[in-house]
């Protein structure tokens, strides 16, 4: 296998001695890099540069999330297996991008393999176009839609309540019919089917607009002179909901409603409509009509159906995705544990021991995500007790000698918060239990965890062991300066050492949120 510098040399060396290729390259309008399949960076070209504000020559053979590569690990994880797992030509996905001038670049990314003939490795072609328009185009038409059908609710509504004043104004025939008329011209070119209904069995059609047929694949005389009663047309799933929907209403003495519901046309197709229905009165509260309008809605509801899917597909692979890195990080660990076997350095195998229960501590927040309903975060409580019982397992602490006594409330908290938050809990007992009770028959360790009004976390993690007067951010271990790492510089948060009896260390920061990856 070539190194990373024989691939690049042999990269550039291939494009040299083909101009075309060079200047194609050079010359997209859209912005492109070339990585190895470790997603290192080995070009880009100069509109990557402009889009992003901030690429630089020696950003070259740098790996994703270092510096201002484009690309993060997550990235390059999803384009691996899409293009080498799955064996998939290319694969698309989108982007923001935070540029040098603090401004948001919303890019959409199409992965390719390249030839891996060409430099005798794998490399890859990440092409991005701004795709900040097209967005906004989409954003402005669904903004437009939804205003559409706000106006055409309520012009319909203001036409309906028209019409109704209108007709019991009007006493002669002729200027009802008339009326009728008019408000059919307004309907016929339109989407909106207007009706008029009694509250009789089947529901009888006084009137429907022309338009139908485009609806119902049925005429208006169809549904006016009987022939088909409009209950027969709901779907039989729907009618009983649709039933006790109208009776509800009419009981509760209430003027409107709306319901959504799917209609058999008379070639089997199933259509969803959206119905919003004015309940007509008399002065006694009878109620002598129905009118309204019906909306198809048949293209939303798939459109939501597909969201639905998506989603559930999508929450299936973070759920293996998380099942397969606990996995991994138990390989991990078993294979420390095997190697310390065969050690005879005490010391060294002591630092595997503890390389092994932090790896558990993390393999432990994927395992509780996997088993969550949502997997939007952990109960910590139940994650504490099942990692001191991990602890006490691996360093062979019996009950009897230390006790433990955890008061944590019903915190979750999420992936980018429970891990480092794990990690020193892990750090912190693991301390306790090879130190603070030399000398002593019995002992106890506690861990007190609370949420105050404002959202802010206290972790308290203590014992009433021998105690040391050791300066916490001076010292040389690994374990403290990885703690106060973890306090200060992931969790943002403050930590304290209480020395007076025992050791108590005291945690405050906030979780973390909308945690955002580039």
């Amino acid at each position: 296998m070539k190194g990373v510098g024989n691939i690049y040399e042999s990269l550039i060396d291939n494009l040299e001695n083909n101009c075309v290729y060079r200047a194609v390259f050079d010359n997209l309008h859209s912005g492109a890099i070339i990585t190895d399949s470790a997603g290192r960076l080995l070009l880009f070209n100069p509109a990557m540069r402009r889009m992003l504000l901030c690429l630089k020559e020696e950003l070259r053979l740098s790996m994703p999330g270092e510096g201002e590569h484009p690309l993060s690990k997550k990235d390059m994880a999803f384009v691996t297996s899409e293009l080498f797992t799955l064996g998939k030509k290319s694969c698309t996905f989108e982007k923001r991008f935070l540029r040098k001038d603090g401004t948001l670049l919303f890019c959409q990314l199409t992965a390719s393999a390249l030839d891996a003939v060409t430099v005798g490795e794998d490399v890859l072609l990440v092409v991005a176009e701004d795709a900040r328009e097209r967005k906004n185009i989409k954003m402005e038409l669904l903004r437009t839609r939804n205003e559409l059908e706000e106006r055409v609710r309520e012009r319909t509504y203001e036409l309906i309540v028209a019409n109704d004043l209108l007709t019991r104004q009007i006493a002669g025939r002729k200027l009802v019919e008339e009326a009728l008329v008019r408000e059919q011209k307004l309907f016929t070119a339109g989407p909106v089917v207007v009706f008029k209904w009694t509250d009789a069995d089947g529901w009888p059609v006084e009137y429907v607009s022309p338009n139908v047929r485009g609806l119902f694949g049925l005429g208006a005389d169809d549904l006016i002179c009987g022939r088909v009663s409009y209950r027969s047309l709901i779907h039989p799933d729907d009618l009983k909901r649709v039933d006790t929907g109208v009776s509800t209403h009419v009981a509760s003495s209430a003027q409107c409603f709306d319901q959504e519901y799917r209609v058999i046309r008379p070639d089997g197709s199933v259509r969803w409509i959206y119905d919003f229905t004015h309940i007509i009165r008399d002065e006694s509260g009878k109620v002598i009509h129905f009118d309204g309008y019906l909306l198809d809605i048949t293209e939303r509801k798939d459109m939501e159906e597909k969201l639905v899917s998506s989603l559930k597909e999508k929450e299936v692979l973070l759920r293996e995705i998380h099942h397969r890195v606990k996995n991994n990080m138990q390989i991990i660990s078993s294979l420390l544990k095997l190697q310390s076997s065969y050690t005879g350095d005490v010391a060294f195998s002591e630092m595997l021991k503890e390389s092994q229960n932090r790896i558990r501590s993390m393999a432990l927040v994927h395992e509780k995500l996997y088993q969550s309903k949502d997997m939007s975060g952990i109960d910590f409580g139940d994650y504490i007790r099942k990692l001191v019982r991990e602890l006490f397992k691996a360093y062979g602490v019996s009950p009897a000698m230390i006790s433990m006594d955890i008061a944590v409330e019903k915190v979750y908290l999420g992936v980018d918060t429970a891990i480092p938050c794990g990690l020193i809990v892990n750090e912190l007992i693991s301390n306790s239990i090879k130190y603070a009770f030399h000398g002593k028959t019995k002992g106890c360790i506690y861990v007190r965890m609370h949420v105050d009004e404002y959202d802010s976390i206290t972790l308290v993690v203590g014992d009433d062991g021998v105690g040391s007067n050791v300066n916490f951010r001076s010292t040389t271990t690994l374990g403290l300066k990885l703690v106060v790492s973890l306090a200060e510089e992931q969790l943002l948060g403050e930590i304290a050492l209480n020395n007076s009896g025992g050791m108590e260390f005291t945690l405050k920061f906030k979780e973390i949120k909308n945690k955002e990856r580039f």
